[in-house]
């Protein structure tokens, strides 16, 4: 008998199975015959001890309906059953109160539950006191109802636009003058509120604002709706006041608009330059400057040199989702990159120059046509005012120009 090498095997095996349970079996009939019995003793430990970590890992991911294969006979997973068997009561538990039965304790599993049952008790508290809100709340909207009469008197004689609809069915059960002239103005108005209601039903919060937009026989209108809840005829409904701001967007736009492309302005840009600054924002601010544009006005006349500028500002805008791009004035343009390095800004204006290019081509025209550009970055940290990064971002714009500009060609 080789009892060094049934030794060492035995260790061998008791060394794997703790390690890892039930992965290592124990050729038990290699063992010689005093060893042998002590050899399957082993065998059983590493299946209850492979039964135990699986128990003990179904536990830990919530699965409370593991069973046991070896039930009875695995000694190691009578804690474990137990501890199941607590933690299906208390899912049972749980559902019971999901259900609003506030009755629900339980005391054998010390610190948790105390926890569990002062939870219980806070939301019994918490729907006590959400019961007596609501019955306040009935008692506003009785008082409500009688001011509906008055409120029908005020709605007549005023500009805004005034609809009351049914939260349920849908049907507009009042309106005022104004909002008829505004659903003959825009017929699909009534359809929209209605819409509105339907998809926000149970989360309008009065005084809340929305906006509104249609296509008015090419004109776009645009409307600001204020949304109220109220007891009407003794059943829910949304009350719409709406009104006409279709000439202060208008207004609002061109103050910040250029008109020829459709980009922010030089006020709105520098206005934005200045609150990334204030706001210690991250970001690369690109000074742009297009090539040849005089040459393209004196030549080709300044339909060319506006369609010219029109596709730069075009690619300009399209350079980044996040982009604002802005035209400062003639051939000048100023494009913000949020969060953007310098060197992601340069690939980004390189790419907007290849594709200005290859619009050139497609269009046969007989110019050269590319922009100069520099960049600067600045971070929170920045010392330099919105005149210097602009200063810093010029003249850099000027030595890519002079190190990179090409004489117009002309292919008349």
């Amino acid at each position: 008998m080789d009892v060094i090498r049934n030794t060492e095997a035995l260790c061998a095996h008791i060394k794997a199975m703790l390690k890892c349970p039930g992965n290592t079996p124990l050729d038990v009939d290699a063992l010689d015959g005093e060893f042998r019995e002590l050899g399957e003793a082993l065998a059983v430990a590493d299946k209850c001890l492979a039964e135990q970590s699986d128990f003990a890992k179904a536990l830990s991911k919530g699965d409370i309906e593991f069973q046991s294969p070896m039930g009875a006979a695995n000694p190691l997973t009578g804690y474990f059953k137990t501890i199941q068997s607590n933690m299906r009561h208390l899912a049972w538990k749980a559902r019971q109160v999901a259900e609003g039965d506030y009755t629900q304790k339980f005391d054998f599993m010390g610190e948790f539950s105390d926890a569990f049952n002062g939870m219980v008790d806070m939301l019994r508290i918490k729907e006590e006191n959400l019961m007596k809100e609501i019955r306040a709340g009935q008692e506003k909207t009785r008082s409500l109802e009688n001011m509906n009469k008055i409120f029908i008197n005020i709605a007549t004689g005023i500009t805004q636009g005034i609809a009351v609809i049914n939260i349920l069915t849908h049907e507009v059960i009042q309106t005022n003058p104004a909002y008829d002239e505004f659903k003959e103005m825009t017929p699909g108005l009534a359809e929209a509120l209605v819409k509105f209601s339907d998809e926000n039903i149970g989360f309008i919060e009065n005084g809340s604002e929305v906006n509104l937009e249609f296509d008015a026989g090419g004109r776009t209108v645009y409307y600001t709706v204020i949304v109220y809840t109220l007891i009407w005829d003794e059943a829910g409904a949304i009350v719409f006041v709406i009104k006409d701001t279709s000439a202060e967007r208008l207004l609002k736009e061109y103050a910040f608009q250029d008109e020829l492309t459709g980009l922010f302005n030089r006020f709105y840009g520098m206005k934005a330059l200045r609150q990334m600054v204030d706001d210690k924002r991250r970001f690369t601010m690109a000074f742009v400057d297009m090539d040849n544009l005089k040459y393209v006005n004196d030549n080709f006349g300044h339909g060319a040199g506006d369609g010219y500028i029109r596709d730069v500002a075009g690619l300009l805008r399209v350079t980044s989702p996040d982009v604002t791009a802005c035209r400062l004035g003639g051939d000048e343009f100023m494009v913000i990159f949020p969060e953007r390095s310098e060197k992601e800004v340069w690939d980004l204006l390189k790419s907007a120059i290849a594709s200005l290019q290859e619009l050139n081509k497609a269009n046969h025209r007989p110019y050269y046509c590319n922009i100069s550009f520099g960049c600067i970055e600045v971070d929170e940290n920045t010392m330099l005012n919105v005149s210097e990064i602009l200063g810093v971002a010029d003249e850099r714009m000027y030595e890519y120009k002079k190190a990179n500009k090409k004489k117009p060609i002309d292919a008349r």
